[in-house]
């Protein structure tokens, strides 16, 4: 079956984040390491009959928290 040919169904999601301090500034806050997986297990799934949901995805950055 290919994937125009697959109903319009609801589909389960699996999304993952991860992250890790790398340093921690005493009085100006802490710097982080963010790793994210959008749709972890690659599920093929519509937000509409029409509107094809993206594949996984990776994401990745820093953050400072104050």
């Amino acid at each position: 079956m290919s994937q125009s040919e697959i109903p319009y169904t609801s589909a389960t999601v699996w999304d993952l984040s991860l992250m890790k301090r790398l340093c921690n500034f005493k009085d100006y806050g802490d710097v982080q390491l963010k790793l994210s997986v959008k749709n972890a297990c690659d599920t093929f799934y519509a937000g509409s009959e029409d509107s094809y949901m993206p594949g996984r995805t990776f994401y990745g950055g820093l953050v400072y928290r104050f």
